[in-house]
């Protein structure tokens, strides 16, 4: 148990409360630690706590859009008690500024906004909850969205320790999305701010709502914002979407499951599949985004098999609506997480479409697998691409067979969205070293908005061949030029430095290269023996010196015989291996110059150095290649250890695609399982 200070009045063990009492699902067990801040200050203090001793955070408000493990619930439940509201002010074109804390009750707020003749939340009236959980999840019903009138968010980031208020454009507001869903238990939402219009003529967007108004006989025409949120009440009672204690279908978290976003060829596919099963047309509706659709979850669930009052064990269906999954007496969690399962996996079977839950889950298990979003990877290129570079098509394929969207964008081009990326990673981006700053904020943009792999920091570390310094493994002897502008003197200072070097080390043949850069450009092979070997030398070192770090070693006459040899790893773990050979008399192995590769087959003491290596980084890289020339004694020198964007050979191996791609998905898994380890409403 950790220490505790008593300013922070954090409860532990059986002072807690159990989760049962705090949520509509009335489920959950006792959590390790418990508080409840009615500050700012409180709430920054008691999260910075959490943080210092590594403990879990869950944010729970009104508990009524969360499953809570009826398990033991490792962590600290943070409840923000946050509840002034301030009416206003007032501007000219009669739009009210109204500032609420995170703890207000927001069905209690909505309809105070409703008497006083407050516009643009009315529809949202009767979604249960505090006002903390409306950013996150970007509460919407009927046609109205929290984005709607939110101006700004008061935000504290665990991360970057900081207190902010942030205007809407920062939150990335979407459908049941924003930054903080994204990022989940990084940031506290302490209060918001909404812009309301008085005594404006509201608007219908929800044609379900346009009929309930017209059943209640108010004119359309002559609508008041009153009438229509007793509408949307006398739907959602409809419906059991209006917490009422004696109601049967009251334990519950509303709608459980998001209405999925389809393309159209997925909308094409669901009509056709609709047909084929002679179901009833799908209603699909056009969805903000362009060339996309939005199809409701109920209609699925239900045309899935699935019926109002279906049951499994202690839990069920609603019986008034299919997108509420209820718990019954002894119910427990274990039971509803099943059932979201089944429902997942009918809808699935049925029409191939992914449900993706609106619930959030509480739970210290990662067995848990609700929240796996659609996977979507960008796999980043470079914009002249030759035709015939085709490797790693097969991993393409791979990764599609595997549930994964996959994209294959320019790094460079600025119109492409990678924030909406599960994953990026680096492959064919071989334009870079000539613009490494620009590509190495190409990839800090990267790692802000999505996640980068391999990570960023061992990226930057692997940009310039002077890592080679930090790694423990048997390496040619080197000699390093540090880069700098040379005067005339100190050019030849230089050129008689490197002539002495290689004599005293026995180097009669050696080559020059810089530290970054790619297919043996900036390289110079010269023979001490030549008459011309200085004078290549200096022209070497004119060139290049004042513009990169510089790398001298001896030359290895076996690579124009035996080659380079390629060592392929996937997360730790040995994939395949090629060996590159030059054409005869050259050096190079690289495609550009005309050289071969073939599978080979690496000795496993290669293989162990290796895994040795890798596992002594300061994280392990998704994917890695080594490459090793052979000394005059036969034993490996590493040259290179590739973690940005090499080539990986897929054709030598008909199964290193997909391994790779079963690693990538699996990478993406455990992110999100872990993200949900922080998950809360």
């Amino acid at each position: 148990m950790q220490e505790i200070p008593e300013s922070l009045k954090i409860l532990s063990a059986v002072d807690c409360p159990k989760l049962s009492t705090l949520t509509t699902f009335e489920l959950g067990a006792r959590p390790k630690y418990y508080a409840k801040v009615s500050t700012v200050e409180q709430a920054v203090a008691v999260a910075k706590w959490t943080k210092q001793h590594k403990v879990p955070l869950w944010i729970v408000g009104g508990g009524s859009n969360v499953l809570c493990d009826d398990q033991f619930l490792d962590g600290l439940v943070l409840q923000i008690a946050l509840s002034n509201i301030e009416w206003g002010p007032k501007n000219e074109n009669g739009i009210f500024t109204v500032t609420l804390g995170a703890g207000v009750i927001w069905h209690d707020f909505v309809e105070e906004s409703v008497n006083r003749g407050l516009v643009g939340v009315e529809c949202l009236i009767g979604i249960p909850g505090w006002a903390g959980a409306a950013p996150i999840q970007n509460i919407g019903a009927y046609g109205q969205s929290l984005s709607d009138t939110c101006s700004e968010v008061q935000v504290y980031d665990l991360e970057q320790d900081q207190l902010a208020w942030w205007p809407a454009s920062r939150c990335d507001f979407a459908y049941r999305h924003s930054h903080f869903k994204k990022h989940l238990g990084r940031y506290l939402i302490l209060a918001l701010k909404l812009k309301l219009k008085h005594d404006a003529p509201p608007v219908i967007r929800y044609p379900q709502l346009e009929e309930s108004i017209k059943t209640m006989g108010y004119d359309l025409n002559q609508l008041n914002v009153a009438q229509v949120s007793q509408s949307v009440l006398a739907l959602r009672s409809q419906k059991s979407m209006f917490w009422q204690a004696d109601d049967p279908n009251r334990r519950s978290a509303g709608s459980f499951f998001m209405n999925p976003i389809i393309d159209a060829q997925q909308a094409h596919n669901l009509r056709q599949c609709c047909h084929d099963l002679a179901l009833a047309t799908p209603p699909i509706w056009p969805n903000e985004q362009p060339n996309t659709f939005k199809v409701p979850a109920a209609w699925l669930i239900e045309q899935s098999g699935i019926h109002k009052g279906f049951r499994l064990k202690n839990v069920g269906i609603s019986s008034k609506h299919c997108l509420a999954l209820i718990s019954h007496d002894e119910g427990r969690y274990s039971e509803v997480i099943s059932l979201a399962q089944l429902v997942q996996q009918r809808v699935w079977a049925q029409f191939g479409i992914s449900l993706m839950p609106e619930v959030r889950i509480l739970s210290s298990s990662l067995e848990n697998s609700l929240n796996q979003a659609p996977i979507k990877i960008a796999l980043a290129s470079c914009q002249n691409l030759p035709e015939w570079e085709v490797d790693d098509r097969p991993l393409w394929q791979a990764l599609k067979q595997l549930g994964a969207q996959v994209f294959t964008p320019s790094w460079d081009d600025p119109t492409f969205d990678w924030a909406s990326c599960t994953l990026v990673i680096p492959r064919t981006t071989w334009d870079y070293q000539g613009r490494w700053t620009e590509f190495l904020n190409w990839m800090k943009h990267v790692d802000q908005v999505s996640q980068l792999l391999n990570p960023i920091e061992l990226m930057q570390w692997n940009l310039d061949k002077r890592y080679l310094k930090d790694l423990a493994i048997e390496q040619p002897p080197t000699h390093w030029i540090e880069q700098q502008t040379l005067t005339e003197q100190e050019l030849n200072d230089r050129v008689d430095e490197v002539i002495a070097t290689c004599q005293s080390k026995g180097w009669l043949k050696a080559f020059i290269k810089p530290t970054i850069a790619a297919s043996a450009v900036g390289t110079l092979r010269f023979d001490l023996s030549q008459m011309q070997a200085k004078m290549q030398i200096r022209s070497h070192l004119q060139e290049w010196l004042p513009k990169r770090n510089l790398i001298l070693q001896p030359y290895v006459e076996e690579v124009e015989s035996m080659g380079e040899c390629s060592l392929i790893y996937f997360n730790g773990q040995f994939s395949h291996a090629v060996r590159k050979v030059p054409v005869d008399g050259d050096y190079r192995v690289q495609d550009d110059y005309g050289a071969s590769d073939m599978p080979w087959e690496a000795p496993v003491a290669w293989q162990r150095n290796c895994e040795q290596m890798l596992n002594k980084l300061k994280v392990m890289p998704l994917y890695a290649r080594c490459d090793f020339l052979t000394n005059t004694q036969g034993q490996p020198w590493l040259i290179e250890l590739e973690l940005i964007e090499p080539s990986l050979f897929f054709r030598h191996d008909p199964q290193s695609a997909t391994r790779f791609a079963e690693a990538i998905i699996e990478h993406c898994r455990q992110q999100i399982l872990a993200a949900e380890l922080n998950s809360a409403d």
